[in-house]
């Protein structure tokens, strides 16, 4: 059970997005355009798009929120909850964006882990996360999140989100028991009831708006923001605290090219509306731009067969890689330890295919029965002539078919082959049980591509989740949670503590409201 459940999160780039995204973003995009980055100086915010002037609709609130996923909902949700008046604007048709496809949340200490027996400590969740990232991360935040998360997955019982009652380290991919799993998807689970109490709770949400520029006080206090509804009219929004939840920058495809990301192999996943608006807003508001430290929601996946299939077989560590130039040049078992590192060695490279000989095929054929019948899917996508698979006969033929260097693949394959008869790996250090030989025709390859769903980080932020300007001063009535300001992790998403993704847009979203209604 937990393997298959296992399988949908590896899926979770391919989820379901909230309902009308698509439909309501390919109208707002309409003369869309980057806000340069443009910094607030003391004085009122330049309105370069003219939008006080085109305001058709006026909202007062104590708390405005940009986005409407995890992290939106459960700021909307709080900060109704003690009885501030909140204005909630999503881009999309409906509530959810990202989150929609998420199977559970994550939790120390909480009611169910208790009833179950189960004990973690905030060291064995820190050890797994610095060490990882070579101290580069602020365990701060880890520390505020580990120590608040149980009472904030209670919160989230309290308020009508459904969990199966299973605890776990998410089927073996973690290292630790911290996820909570849904009785379904968020879509089901999360989203729904919290979008119902947001409304019980007097909380006004408006889908198909989208925020497009923050308002800025002479003081570089932030008042509201400008937003276009789906309609075209313009809508301010004047609050005491603005929360950006925007879901990221993930399908924005300018802003992952910026950060070193060669789209030519990689697949743009995640939620359509999710491009960086509140990234952009803050940066205009003079917050400081923290995307170097942005950690990237990836998996590898597979040209050529089914994307389930591909997911699963994309990090099996027992086949040959090599790259575009029939070069050998990672352990092929780099994402045992976390899925995402296959994700990010697969990036170092212009081209990568994964080889096998049929031997190999067929003991992948037994290892995954259970889920899919890889040896059918690859017959029919062959028939087919599906771009990114490749067989032939021999290894010669596989590399003119691959369209890579005859020779030099050909002196891999040999090398490689050696390493397996000694059984001992020279090169990278792959585990012996893993090394077999490439020697039985007939022979395949298979293209990897790199999904990518989220952006997790961007906007620099203190723990009560204010953005920040370069000299580390909180812009006043400016906040950031969720993947809009994740201060988790550096590069890599590791999955190693389970759903700590979604402890984070949890945690900071009730965090930045406390803090902006005065309640910390």
């Amino acid at each position: 059970m937990n393997e298959t459940k296992g399988l949908t999160r590896r899926g979770f780039c391919t989820g379901a997005l909230a309902a009308g995204a698509a439909t309501a973003f390919a109208g707002l995009m309409a003369g869309c355009s980057s806000t340069g980055g443009r910094k607030a100086d003391g004085a009122d915010a330049a309105d370069g798009a003219g939008y006080a002037d085109q305001v058709a609709e006026t909202i007062d609130a104590d708390v405005a929120v940009i986005g409407g996923g995890i992290s939106g909902l459960a700021a909307t949700v709080q900060a109704a909850e003690y009885g501030a008046s909140t204005v909630l604007v999503e881009v999309g048709g409906d509530v959810g964006g990202n989150g929609t496809g998420t199977e559970g949340m994550f939790g120390v200490n909480s009611d169910m882990q208790k009833e179950q027996g189960i004990e973690i400590t905030l060291a064995e969740i820190v050890a797994h996360e610095i060490d990882f990232f070579n101290y580069r991360i602020n365990a701060t935040f880890w520390s505020d999140q580990v120590e608040r998360s149980g009472d904030n997955l209670n919160w989230l019982v309290e308020k009508g989100v459904e969990f199966s009652g299973v605890v776990d380290d998410y089927g073996g991919v973690g290292q630790v028991p911290t996820f909570h799993w849904y009785k379904g998807l968020a879509s089901e689970s999360y989203i729904p009831p919290m979008k119902a109490k947001a409304e019980e709770y007097g909380a006004q949400i408006r889908t198909q708006t989208r925020a497009r520029q923050l308002i800025v006080d002479g003081d570089g206090a932030v008042t509201g923001f400008y937003a276009e509804q789906g309609d075209g009219s313009i809508l301010q929004v004047n609050a005491r605290a603005v929360i950006l939840a925007s879901g990221g920058f993930g399908s924005n495809r300018d802003l992952v090219e910026k950060q070193g990301i060669v789209l030519d192999t990689v697949s743009l996943t995640g939620n359509p509306t999710n491009i960086g608006d509140g990234l952009e807003m803050a940066l205009e508001a003079g917050a400081f731009d923290n995307r170097n430290h942005t950690a990237y929601l990836s998996n590898a996946c597979l040209n050529g067969i089914p994307t389930m299939s591909a997911f699963q077989v994309a990090i099996d560590g027992s086949g040959l890689w090599v790259n575009s130039e029939g070069v050998r040049y990672t352990n092929e078992n780099c994402g045992a330890k976390a899925m995402i590192c296959a994700s990010n060695t697969v990036l170092t490279q212009t081209g990568s295919y994964m080889v096998y000989d049929q031997a190999g095929i067929d003991r992948l054929a037994e290892k995954f029965e259970s889920m899919f019948d890889l040896k059918a899917e690859l017959e029919e996508s062959l028939a087919q002539g599906a771009d990114g698979l490749y067989s032939a006969d021999t290894v010669e033929g596989l590399a003119g078919a691959m369209g890579i260097d005859k020779a030099a693949f050909a002196a891999t394959v040999e090398q490689y082959n050696g390493y397996c008869e000694l059984g001992e790996d020279r090169s990278f250090g792959k585990e012996p049980e893993l090394l077999a030989a490439i020697e039985t025709g007939p022979f395949y390859a298979l293209k990897h591509v790199i999904m990518l769903g989220t952006t997790m980080g961007g906007i620099l932020v203190n723990r009560d989740y204010q953005a920040v300007t370069a000299a580390r001063e909180a812009i006043p009535g400016l906040y950031a949670v969720g993947t809009d300001s994740c201060m988790l992790y550096d590069g890599t998403y590791t999955i190693e503590v389970p759903a700590s993704i979604g402890g984070h847009n949890l945690n900071s979203a009730r965090t930045a409201v406390r803090h902006a209604l005065g309640k910390s």
